[in-house]
């Protein structure tokens, strides 16, 4: 983890937040690689991601994730999954 911290110019504890993104469902990240472009500050961004990335199941994480995009009204980012972890 250091050594990519170090390749990509950030901190340690940055790329451990990045990383965990790495928990989320693939159909949240597949959304997430196919929202729009926006100009300025994007309403989805990583610190938002964090408390879904911490949690257990993929279930409850498109539960969190559909409120998001609810919230900020990108209704065509919701992709739902049929597969769970335990």
């Amino acid at each position: 983890m250091i050594e990519l911290a170090r390749l990509g110019y950030v901190t340690q504890p940055r790329m451990s937040q990045i990383m965990a993104l790495n928990q989320l469902a693939p159909d949240i990240q597949e959304a997430l690689l196919n929202l729009p472009a926006t100009k300025g500050k994007p309403e989805i961004h990583e610190k938002r991601l964090r408390p879904i990335a911490a949690l257990l199941t993929w279930k409850e994480q498109r539960a969190a994730w559909k409120h998001i995009c609810d919230e900020v009204g990108f209704q065509n980012a919701v992709v739902e999954g049929s597969v769970d972890q335990v």
